[in-house]
C-alpha cells in the first residue's frame, strides 16, 4: 500500500545512524498495513506543527529492527532519548495526543535547568494540543531576570507532574493573551488560562498553586474574552452562567461538577461565568443558566440541576 512520503524514509543503518549521534529522534515503525498507513496519513498531518519545535522525525519498514527494540505492536511511535526508546502507547489516529506527546518529549529532554522559550507559532499550538501548559511570560527588568531563576528551578518539578513549562519574552505575543504586566505567570488546563496572582518569589507556593489546577474538580471559570473565543472555535461547548455566593446557583454547581467527566469523554469543553451582562446578550436573565452551544449555535436548557443524571438526559 502506498504511503505518503512527508516524514523521511529510512533504512536500519541509517537509523541506528541517526539515534547514536542525534540526542532526541521521534520515528515511526510501521509496515504494509492499512493500520499503518491510517496512522502515517495522521502523522502527516501534524508534521508541519512538528517542525515548528524541530522535532526530528523518520519512519522506517523493518519488522526485524522493531523486534531488536522489543516494540510491542506495529505500527508503533517511538522517541529515542539518547538512544534510549519511549513507546507511544495512546491513539495512533488520535492527531492532538501525539501532537502533545511529542511536545512534552521534546520540551522534558534536555536536562539543563534553562526554562525553554517560545516564540509565537509554538506558543498557539501549545495552547491548543497541550493539555497542562504554563507560561511565564517576562521582559528585561532585574525582577524579570530574578523571577526567571526561581521559574528555572521548579521546571524539573512541572516535568514530573506532566506539565510543560516555556518562557515567553515578547510583549507583542504577551498582548495576545491579554498579558500587559512583567513578569506574569499564566497556566493553561485545556485551553483555559489562569491567572497565578502569588509571590513569584516562593516556588513552593507556585507548585503547590499547580497542583490544586490540576487536581481541583470544579469546572473552569472563563473570561468574558476566553468565552467569545471558545464560542466561535469549539463545535461543542457547555456553559452555565452563575451568580458567586447564590444559594441556587452553588447547588447546581455541585451537581453539575458530577457531569463534567461526562460532557469530557464526548468531547464537549464545560465552563462557567459569572457575569450577568454576558449573559444578557444570549437573552439569560435568571441564573443559573445552561447553555450548550452546537457550532456557534446556543441551546438552553430547559430542565432541573436536581441530578447529574437528569442534566445530562436533558443534553
Amino acid at each position: 500500500m502506498a504511503m505518503p512520503d512527508k516524514i523521511e524514509d529510512v533504512n536500519a543503518e541509517q537509523l541506528i545512524s541517526i539515534v547514536e549521534t542525534d540526542p532526541f529522534v521521534t520515528v515511526f515503525f510501521y509496515d504494509e498495513s492499512k493500520i499503518s498507513s491510517k496512522a502515517l496519513e495522521h502523522m502527516e498531518d501534524i508534521d508541519d506543527e512538528t517542525d515548528a519545535f524541530s522535532i526530528r522525525f523518520l519512519r522506517i519498514n523493518d519488522a526485524e529492527l522493531a523486534e531488536d527494540y522489543s516494540l510491542p505492536r506495529i505500527p508503533c511511535l517511538v522517541f529515542f532519548r539518547r538512544e534510549i526508546p519511549i513507546v507511544y502507547a495512546g491513539d495512533m489516529n488520535d492527531e492532538n495526543e501525539m501532537l502533545e506527546w511529542l511536545i512534552k518529549n521534546q520540551s522534558s529532554a534536555d536536562d539543563d535547568d534553562v526554562l525553554e522559550s517560545a516564540n509565537e507559532e509554538q506558543l498557539e499550538i501549545m495552547v491548543e494540543n497541550v493539555d497542562n501548559l504554563m507560561i511565564y511570560f517576562y521582559d528585561n527588568t532585574r525582577l524579570s531576570t530574578k523571577i526567571l531563576d526561581v521559574m528555572e528551578t521548579i521546571d524539573d518539578d512541572c516535568d514530573s507532574m506532566d506539565v510543560v513549562f516555556v518562557a515567553v519574552k515578547d510583549k507583542a505575543l504577551a498582548a495576545k493573551y491579554n498579558v500587559d504586566e512583567f513578569p506574569t505567570l499564566m497556566f493553561f488546563e485545556n485551553q483555559i488560562p489562569s491567572v497565578y496572582d502569588g509571590e513569584l518569589e516562593k516556588p513552593d507556593e507556585i507548585l503547590a498553586w499547580i497542583a490544586d489546577l490540576l487536581t481541583g474538580a470544579d469546572i473552569e471559570q472563563v473570561t468574558n474574552d476566553i468565552l467569545d473565543k471558545f464560542i466561535s472555535t469549539k463545535s461543542y461547548l457547555a456553559v452555565v452562567f452563575f451568580k458567586e455566593d447564590d444559594p441556587k446557583s452553588n447547588a447546581a454547581l455541585d451537581i453539575l461538577e458530577e457531569i463534567d467527566d461526562d460532557l469530557d469523554e464526548v468531547g464537549i469543553m464545560f465552563v462557567k461565568l459569572d457575569d450577568e451582562k454576558e449573559a444578557a446578550e444570549y437573552g439569560i436573565e435568571t441564573f443559573p443558566s445552561l447553555v450548550v452551544f452546537e457550532n456557534g449555535i446556543p441551546n438552553l436548557y430547559d430542565g432541573s440541576f436536581e441530578t447529574g443524571e437528569e442534566v445530562l438526559g436533558g443534553l
